[in-house]
């Protein structure tokens, strides 16, 4: 089999192109139904709703350090969607995404992934701060449209009844005064003010 050829900017891509290192921080909300699919009206695909009135959205900051493409920062919003025909109702419905849009600093990424796979990259500003507090801002022509700011001693609430999360391995440091020091807090609501179905202790769907 002949592997598929691309050619950008004077560049021959073979596929598939190869990413050897990247990071990654992904974070997925549960939303209202009728809004997320507002959102992607225009696509023809239906939100997938997981629960009666809810939809997921998924929020991905990425930085491709060493790839084919080469390097970039990448900021997406992504919906899970229904496939066509599906009946798949429950967890079980969040199988496939749409991209709703993808911001990129860089323009070889831009034209490859716009001419290859016909993503929605829209070229941004990036700025990223990784050192003693973590915090990017993404900016088009000019306008602020994305931000997020972590400092040490920072206390991030997160409600699992709408927020399904996930983290890539921590590698701390090795010296004792720059371990790292977490404490993790949990709280049990007996009643949410909203209705929002909860996910139950000690795992499984939500009710």
């Amino acid at each position: 089999m002949t592997a598929s050829q691309h050619t950008i900017a004077g560049t021959v891509l073979t596929m598939p192109v190869k990413v050897r290192k990247a990071t990654q921080h992904m974070a997925m909300f549960s939303v209202d139904a009728d809004a997320a699919q507002g959102m992607i009206d225009y696509s023809g695909l239906r939100a997938a709703r997981y629960l009666p009135g809810r939809a997921a959205v998924a929020l991905i900051l990425a930085h491709f350090i060493d790839g084919d493409l080469g390097e970039y920062h990448e900021f997406s919003t992504s919906v899970m969607v229904s496939p066509p025909r599906s009946k798949v109702s429950g967890p079980r419905s969040l199988q496939s995404v749409f991209i709703h849009h993808m911001l990129v600093d860089q323009t070889f990424t831009l034209e490859s992934g716009r001419t290859i796979w016909g993503f929605p990259k829209v070229m941004s500003d990036f700025t990223v701060h990784d050192a003693d507090r973590f915090a990017f801002d993404v900016s088009i022509d000019g306008q602020l449209v994305v931000d997020m700011e972590f400092r040490p001693g920072d206390v991030q609430w997160l409600r699992n009844a709408f927020i399904l999360h996930k983290r890539t391995a921590y590698h701390d440091h090795p010296e004792p005064e720059r371990k790292r020091h977490l404490l993790r807090l949990w709280l049990a609501a007996a009643v949410l003010d909203d209705a929002t179905p909860r996910f139950p202790v000690g795992g499984g769907a939500p009710s």
